[in-house]
């Protein structure tokens, strides 16, 4: 299903991202999706996989949650609703109707809410321009990849995150992780790692790098105190920020 995903994502990009509206790819099983929004029991899912277009993506807890409840801004029609469906515990969320032609600019919002304390193995979003935010989620992975889309961490705990996008900014911001990893073409990356005890950073790029932490130069290796998170930053053009708090733009 990870396949299907992406590739109904990138065979959009090029025509949404002229504003010519784009046709989404068709997807396995379109039959036994969820038409709107839905609600799941949270001992059915163990991984969430999104492929959204525009507009935004929020994966956010919330302490009032009991269910991993879906819902979006809008749909103009029943085809460009929302669909979602449980497969062997992977919880799949598709922009649109499957094989459905997208106009151009409909912006939609996408908003996926787990109840607080929820354990998850992967969670990843494949979009084409939306902006993508992952806040106070734990689980194994975490994942988010987009063209001109931003992407941001907030207080989440991972064995690994991962950012990639082509354009858009980067932020990590308060997250507990043992691996974190951000690619970028042009786009610029700020990792706010707090009181961190340590990390080896491997940075790869002719953009500028500032660090608040003073870590000592190892070839193209940065090492900061006990050296245990792992960090890698890669861009064309992209910079990179090493920061101790967050600014109150961020």
């Amino acid at each position: 299903m990870k396949r299907a995903v992406f590739a109904a994502v990138l065979l959009a990009a090029a025509a949404l991202l002229a504003g010519c509206g784009a046709r989404f790819d068709r997807y396995g099983n379109a039959g036994s999706y969820t038409v709107g929004a839905a609600s799941y029991s949270a001992a059915q899912v163990h991984d969430i996989e999104i492929g959204w277009l525009d507009g935004a993506v929020y994966v956010q807890t919330s302490e009032t949650a009991t269910e991993i409840t879906v819902s979006e801004s809008r749909a103009e029609s029943d085809d460009y609703a929302v669909r979602t469906a449980v497969v062997a515990g992977v919880l799949n969320i598709m922009y649109a109707k499957s094989g459905v032609r997208v106009p151009g600019g409909l912006q939609k919002i996408l908003t996926v809410t787990l109840p607080a304390g929820a354990a998850l193995g992967e969670v990843e979003a494949d979009t084409t321009a939306a902006t993508v935010s992952v806040s106070g989620v734990t689980a194994l992975e975490v994942t988010a990849d987009t063209a001109s889309g931003d992407i941001l961490f907030s207080d989440v705990t991972a064995t690994s995150l991962t950012a990639d996008t082509v354009s858009g900014s980067v932020l990590f911001r308060g997250c507990t992780f043992a691996e974190g990893e951000a690619d970028t073409t042009s786009g610029n990356a700020v990792f706010v790692l707090g009181e961190i005890d340590g990390f080896r950073l491997d940075f790869e790029g002719r953009g500028a790098f500032t660090d608040e932490y003073g870590a000592v130069k190892q070839g193209r290796v940065y090492v900061y105190g006990n050296g245990r998170a792992d960090l890698s930053f890669e861009s064309v053009s992209g910079s990179l920020a090493l920061r101790k708090s967050a600014s109150p733009a961020e």
